[in-house]
């Protein structure tokens, strides 16, 4: 499919062009239309996967409107292949948004209807994800585990999933104190979607970044580049969330060196952008983040 190819590689403006070419198409017929290949519902599957892809364009309220749109729309059809499928995509949504109470109940409905029908694979995307919901919860090693777990039973799964989930898991590693193996794991991770299915590469070297500022010997200067890198994939992207989140923590890290205009301009210059979802944890963030530095 043209649009998830689009979506996984980094090019999210196209493939919300496809994602909605794909949608007027399907509104024009009255029959039920899966798509080839997938054996899933059409109409809230294409909704669902352009909810994340708007997300990361930075438009949070669509992204939610589709979201509860797919998850309606797949729910009604009681066609339960294509509700593990919405599932499994709204939980992106959700798990790129840090809301990890939506996230755990998306979860726990994903995981109960893959235990009772079978779905081997919508099992294990349901399971890594309320693993990653966890930190945020301030229940890091049980999600570390959890994520650990998922993993390891992973089938076959896209490259940029898989990648991007050992990714995760290093990052909870590293706030687990297991910086070495954390890196270890980003480079390996960073180095197999080079070049290729690189829709979370801003995310991950952001993770790297932090990775590097743990511990009891901080490599400030690499953290700083892998963050500028972070920026500068995500503007190519035009992921706006990604760069958001990256500039956070590039900010975060200016104020300490003491360039508090610096982190200041940069963090404004993107907050800024944003008109919406900020009830969002990382605007929030951000707005807090400047204040900060605004000395408020």
């Amino acid at each position: 499919m043209a649009a998830f190819s689009s979506a996984t590689g980094g090019r999210l403006k196209e493939a919300a062009s496809h994602y909605e070419e794909g949608r007027s198409n399907i509104e024009q017929t009255t029959r039920q239309v899966y798509l080839t290949g997938w054996g899933i519902l059409g109409k809230s599957a294409l909704a669902a996967q352009l909810s994340w892809v708007r997300q990361l364009l930075g438009q949070s309220a669509e992204a939610s409107n589709l979201a509860r749109e797919a998850l309606r729309q797949a729910r009604d059809s009681r066609h339960l292949f294509s509700l593990g499928e919405v599932l499994t995509d709204v939980e992106w949504l959700y798990h790129f948004r840090r809301d990890p109470e939506t996230l755990g109940r998306l979860a726990e409905e994903a995981i109960a209807l893959s235990e009772e029908n079978g779905f081997a694979e919508w099992l294990q995307h349901a399971q890594f994800v309320r693993g990653s919901a966890m930190p945020d919860l301030v229940r890091v090693e049980e999600g570390v585990a959890e994520m650990a777990t998922a993993i390891s039973a992973f089938g076959h799964m896209a490259q940029h999933v898989e990648q991007y989930a050992i990714a995760c898991l290093a990052h909870g590693y590293a706030r687990l104190g297991r910086r070495g193996e954390a890196l270890k794991m980003l480079g390996q991770s960073l180095a197999k979607i080079e070049g290729g299915a690189e829709l979370e590469k801003a995310e991950m070297l952001r993770f790297k970044g932090e990775a590097l500022l743990m511990g009891s010997e901080p490599a400030e200067g690499n953290a700083e580049k892998c963050f500028r890198a972070a920026i500068d994939v995500a503007r190519m992207q035009e992921a706006k969330w990604w760069e958001l989140r990256a500039t956070t923590s590039l900010a975060r890290l200016l104020a300490k060196q003491g360039k508090r205009d610096e982190a200041r301009a940069m963090l404004a210059e993107i907050y800024t952008w944003f008109t919406e979802g900020f009830d969002t944890a990382d605007l929030k963030e951000a707005k807090a983040l400047l204040d900060e530095l605004d000395g408020r």
